[in-house]
C-alpha cells in the first residue's frame, strides 16, 4: 500500500480500499462529495471529494491546480487535502470531514430566516481570515459563497473549493 504523508498531521493512504465510503453528502457541477472513513488511521473520518475526469467541463490543468492549492495551503481557516490519487477514471481527494457541512445548508436547514447578526460576525471574520491569507500566498478565491464555506460541529469555519482560483496577486 502506499501512503502520502500529510506534512500537517498523519500520513493518508493512496489505496482506495484503505477508506470506506459511508454516504454521498455534496453533489457539485464536477464531482460528488462523500462522507468516508480511513480504516488504516483508525477509522478517522474523511471528506473524499470524486471528480469524474472524463465528465468534467474543466481541463485537467484545472483539476491539477485545485488540489495543487489544496495540499499547499495551511492555515485554520482554509480546507486542505491529506492527499489525492486516481481511481479508475475518478480524482479522488482526501479533505478533513466538516460535520456541520456548507453554510448555505446549514442556513436553508436551520435558519431559513437568515443568521443572527453574531454568527455572521463569526463567519465573516473566519472567511475574511482565510482571504487575506491566500491573498498573501499571491492566490485569488474568486468564488466566495455560502455553499464554499464550510463548518464543522465545534463551530470552525473553513474556505474550500479552489476550483476557479487563480495566481493574480
Amino acid at each position: 500500500m502506499q501512503i502520502r504523508t500529510c506534512p500537517r498531521g498523519p500520513a493518508f493512504p493512496l489505496d482506495p480500499g484503505s477508506y470506506k465510503i459511508l454516504a454521498e453528502i455534496g453533489i457539485g457541477i464536477n464531482a460528488v462529495v462523500y462522507k468516508a472513513i480511513c480504516v488504516p488511521l483508525a477509522s478517522a473520518t474523511v471528506a473524499i471529494k470524486s471528480i469524474d475526469l472524463d465528465r468534467s467541463h474543466v481541463d485537467l490543468e484545472s483539476i491539477r491546480h485545485e488540489t495543487k492549492m489544496m495540499s499547499l495551503l495551511s492555515h485554520h481557516n482554509v480546507l486542505n487535502a491529506y492527499t489525492s490519487f486516481t481511481v479508475d477514471k475518478r480524482l479522488w481527494l482526501v479533505m478533513p470531514f466538516m460535520a456541520a457541512g456548507s453554510l448555505r445548508s446549514v442556513m436553508s436547514c436551520s435558519f431559513p430566516n437568515g443568521l443572527g447578526e453574531s454568527c455572521i460576525a463569526i463567519v465573516l471574520k473566519d472567511t475574511l481570515n482565510a482571504l487575506a491569507y491566500i491573498h498573501a500566498q499571491g492566490h485569488v478565491h474568486r468564488d466566495i459563497k455560502a455553499g464554499n464555506i464550510l463548518v464543522d460541529s465545534d463551530g470552525t469555519v473553513k474556505l474550500a473549493d479552489f476550483g476557479v482560483s487563480c495566481f493574480d496577486l
